[in-house]
């Protein structure tokens, strides 16, 4: 029985691993974390970014009626705070690589 609620809090706590590394929400009971624990958090990866992109979606659904491009920096917003610039840093060194032909390391 141990065995089982040991795999349960590591199942739970990969789960707190994984939305402190991808989402700026405020986690409980995860201030630091080994590499081992973040490795057992990429499970959870795609579930989070499905679950954002979700959300994303019900947001731009909601704002169907507002002008496209007030509802666009809202939901930029939303998903800027949401997701720690994650995907937007990407871009922009992705860009940064394709115009200046070099990509900087950091």
């Amino acid at each position: 029985m141990q065995a089982l609620t040991g795999m349960v809090k590591a199942f739970l706590r990969s789960l707190l691993v994984a939305l402190s590394v991808l989402t700026l929400l405020p986690v409980p009971s995860v201030n630091s974390f080994s590499a081992e624990e973040k490795g057992r958090g990429l499970i959870w990866f795609p579930i989070i970014g499905l679950l954002m992109g979700l959300v994303l979606a019900a947001i731009a659904w909601k704002l169907e009626t507002l002008e496209p491009m007030l509802a666009s920096v809202i939901i930029l917003t939303v998903w800027m705070f949401t997701s720690e610039l994650h995907h937007l840093d990407a871009l922009a060194r992705s860009i940064s690589s394709w115009f200046l032909g070099k990509l900087d390391a950091g």
